[in-house]
Parts: C-alpha cells; sequence; structure tokens
C-alpha cells in the first residue's frame, strides 16, 4: 500500500470496519476478540509520517482506549502505544530508542501480554516498559492503516481521521496477532535477517 509518496496519492487510507453484512454475514473483523492482555501489531513501513504522532496502524489509541503503531511526536523515532493498561510513564506510549527516519523500509513489532509492553525495531527490541492490566480496546472504531483511527467515532460519524493524521509512506505486510509474540518467534527473528 503507498500513502502520499511525492505527492502522489495524498491523503489515502485503507479503513477496515467492524463488521461486514454485505460481503459476508459471517465475517467478524472487530480486531477487539481476546486482545485485552495479549496482542501483537506489526508492520512493515518505508517513510515517514509527515506530521507528529502519525500511525502506520491504528484502532482509537487516545483517550484511554484502543492502540497505535505510530510516529513518536517527539522525535525520529517509532512509539508503539497501547491504552489502558497501568504503565511505569508515558501513559502507555513507548518510544523507541533508536531512529528510523531514514527513508529505508523498517519492520515494527509491538506487543503487550498483560505484564510488559515491548517495541522491536528491525528484529531488535528497542524497547519495553512494565504495563499490567487490561488494554481498553476502542471496540466502536475501525482498523485504520495509513492514517489515525479516530476514538470511538465508527463509520457513523462521518470522521475517520483527524486533521493531518495521514501517514504517507508505503507500508505492507500488517500483522495482528491476539497473543504478543516473543523475541524468538519467526517474525522477529526473520525481520532481523532480512533487514541485515
Amino acid at each position: 500500500l503507498y500513502f502520499g509518496i511525492n505527492g502522489a496519492n495524498a491523503d489515502t487510507l485503507m479503513v477496515i470496519t467492524n463488521t461486514s453484512s454485505t460481503l459476508d454475514t459471517g465475517y467478524d473483523g472487530d480486531f477487539d476478540t481476546n486482545i485485552e492482555q495479549n496482542i501483537t501489531v506489526a508492520c512493515w513501513a518505508k517513510g515517514w509520517p509527515p506530521g507528529a504522532w502519525n500511525p502506520w496502524v491504528s484502532k482509537g489509541g487516545e483517550s484511554g482506549i484502543g492502540y497505535q503503531m505510530r510516529e513518536d511526536g517527539s522525535g525520529p523515532d517509532a512509539d508503539w502505544c497501547v491504552r489502558g493498561p497501568t504503565v511505569a510513564a508515558n501513559g502507555g506510549d513507548l518510544p523507541s530508542s533508536v531512529g528510523s527516519n531514514d527513508g529505508k523500509w523498517h519492520h515494527y513489532v509491538g506487543t503487550f501480554d498483560g505484564q510488559n509492553q515491548t517495541l522491536y525495531l528491525d528484529g531488535v527490541q528497542v524497547a519495553t516498559q512494565s504495563a499490567t492490566g487490561q488494554l481498553s480496546p476502542d471496540e466502536p472504531a475501525p482498523l485504520v492503516i495509513g492514517a489515525k483511527s479516530q476514538d470511538g467515532s465508527g463509520l457513523t460519524s462521518g470522521s475517520i481521521v483527524g486533521g493531518s493524521y495521514f501517514t504517507g509512506g508505503a507500508i505492507y505486510d500488517v500483522r495482528i496477532y491476539n497473543y504478543a509474540l516473543t523475541a524468538s518467534q519467526g517474525i522477529i527473528v526473520n525481520a532481523h535477517i532480512i533487514y541485515r
């Protein structure tokens, strides 16, 4: 998926709604089932969001609910944001200690297991913090790739993203798991091998 590269496709995003009554009546795409204490969000991204706090993948992530894999608004680093658990600092934000705004492809993985919140960059753990309790899923909000999801707005309020919170760049292989991957599992290890 390409989002706003060199002025083309500006303000482009992909929205995955919570239900689909027309395409598949049995489809349940709420991305909220069994994630309160275990979740992994992973994606490849190239390019850097044009503003501050712009996400590659989001489902809420503000006002104490949801999650985002995004740019850290205070520097050229990634940020894994989970809302709800009691955390040591930053209200659920976990910024990377390693910059990745260099125009190259990077693999981002954020995990939460009910005890810890961890961020991996290109297969290497770059940040972790204690985060106990439960993630507060933002059930009404759609999953949005390439922009910021508005908290609780769903599709009925007419507002999917706020202001200029579009990603820009390219995003590939977005994955969401209802369990926390470990450092030794394939997706994280393979990203390190591919990136090197």
